[in-house]
C-alpha cells in the first residue's frame, strides 16, 4: 500500500502507583495516505492499523481540509488530524495531549 506507518508516544495523564511516573503508551498509526482516494477507502486505509491494534469505537470525519480519526485505545479517546489535500498526517491527541506533528515527510 501507498501508506507510511508512524509510531506515536502519547503520555498518560494517570501516574503509575509504585513509581509516581506517568505511563507512556504508543501505537502505529498511518502517517501519509493517498489524498485523491475516495472517502471509503481512505476511512479503510486509516483504521485498518488501530484495529489490528484492538482500538474500540472507531469513527471517521471528513471536513473542508481535514480528516479526523477518533477512536478508543486503552480506555482513552484518540484523536489523528490528517491534511486531507496532502493526506498527512498533523497531528494526534490523548485527552488534552495535543501533539503538532511539524516534521512528516
Amino acid at each position: 500500500m501507498f501508506t507510511r506507518t508512524l509510531t506515536i508516544a502519547l503520555l498518560a495523564a494517570a501516574p503509575v502507583m509504585a513509581g509516581g511516573m506517568a505511563h507512556a503508551d504508543s501505537f502505529m498509526a498511518v502517517r501519509h495516505y493517498p489524498p485523491h482516494e475516495s472517502a471509503r477507502t481512505t476511512d479503510m486505509v486509516l483504521t485498518a492499523p488501530l484495529q489490528q491494534q484492538n482500538f474500540k469505537d472507531l469513527r471517521v470525519y471528513h471536513d473542508p481540509g481535514r480528516v479526523k480519526v477518533m477512536g478508543d485505545h486503552d480506555y482513552e479517546l484518540v484523536t489523528l488530524v490528517y491534511d486531507s489535500s496532502t493526506g498527512r498526517l498533523i497531528g494526534a491527541s490523548e485527552r488534552s495531549d495535543w501533539k503538532e506533528l511539524a516534521d512528516n515527510s
